[in-house]
C-alpha cells in the first residue's frame, strides 16, 4: 500500500494562499446584477444561518460540557456549521441543470458564508487562547465585518 509522509502546513499558509484563487475563481463566475438582486436571500442563508446554527451548537455544547468556555463552543459550532465549498456551488448546480437564480443564491451564498464563518472562527479562536478579551473581539469581528463590507464595495464598483 503506497503511503506519504504527512504533510503539515501552516493555517496562515492554507488561508493566505490556497483559499483566495478558488474563492477569486467563484466569485469571477457569479452573475454581479443578479447577486445584487437576490441580496436578501444571500445575507438571510450565508449571514443569518451561520449565526443561528453556530450559536445553537454552542448552546447545545454548553449545555452537554459544562465549563466548556462559549467562545470555544461557538469556535466548534462555526466549524460544525462549516459553509460548502464555494467552487461546488459554482459548478455542481450548473451541471446538473438548476435555475439561474437558485444557482447564484447559492453562489453567492457560499462566498458570503466563507467569510462570515471564517471570521467569526478566527475571532472565537483568539477569544479562547486569550490573546483578545471577549469585548476587543466583538470589536474586531465588527471591524472586519465593516472593512469587508467596504473592500467589496470598492472592488465590485468597476464590474458594475
Amino acid at each position: 500500500m503506497p503511503t506519504t509522509d504527512q504533510i503539515n502546513l501552516p493555517s496562515d499558509v492554507v488561508l493566505g494562499v490556497f483559499l483566495p484563487p478558488l474563492l477569486r475563481h467563484a466569485a469571477f463566475l457569479s452573475a454581479p446584477r443578479e447577486s445584487r438582486q437576490d441580496a436578501g436571500p444571500i445575507l438571510a442563508l450565508a449571514v443569518g444561518l451561520t449565526w443561528v446554527t453556530a450559536v445553537s451548537v454552542m448552546a447545545t455544547l454548553s449545555l452537554a460540557v459544562p465549563g466548556l468556555p462559549w467562545a470555544a463552543a461557538l469556535a466548534l459550532g462555526v466549524a460544525v456549521t462549516r459553509p460548502t465549498d464555494a467552487v461546488s456551488a459554482t459548478s455542481v448546480p450548473q451541471r446538473v441543470g438548476d435555475p439561474r437564480r437558485l444557482v447564484t443564491i447559492l453562489e453567492g451564498e457560499s462566498l458570503v458564508n466563507d467569510g462570515v464563518a471564517l471570521t467569526l472562527v478566527a475571532v472565537a479562536v483568539a477569544v479562547v487562547a486569550g490573546e483578545m478579551p471577549v469585548a476587543d473581539g466583538v470589536v474586531d469581528l465588527l471591524r472586519i465585518v465593516c472593512c469587508g463590507i467596504l473592500h467589496g464595495l470598492v472592488v465590485a464598483w468597476p464590474r458594475s
